[in-house]
């Protein structure tokens, strides 16, 4: 995906800029600075959507066994 979409999304969602984010290895949900990470797939998400490790886990929850879609 490129920078422009991105940052759109981010700014919308968060409120924060996707590409300051980028730039200074922090959160983009957040703000927290970001110089580790878990596991390699938290990593590899951080690449993707500048979200730090505490706000993957906020936004990508495992849905319930309750839940039918």
């Amino acid at each position: 995906m490129n920078d422009n979409f991105m940052e759109q999304e981010a700014q919308k969602a968060f409120g924060n800029s996707f590409v300051e984010a980028k730039d200074t290895n922090t959160c983009v949900r957040c703000g927290k600075s970001v110089t580790e990470h878990k596991t390699t797939l938290y990593a590899r998400e951080y690449e993707i959507s500048r979200l730090c490790d505490e706000c993957q886990d906020h936004i990508f929850v495992e849905p319930d066994d309750d839940c039918s879609l």
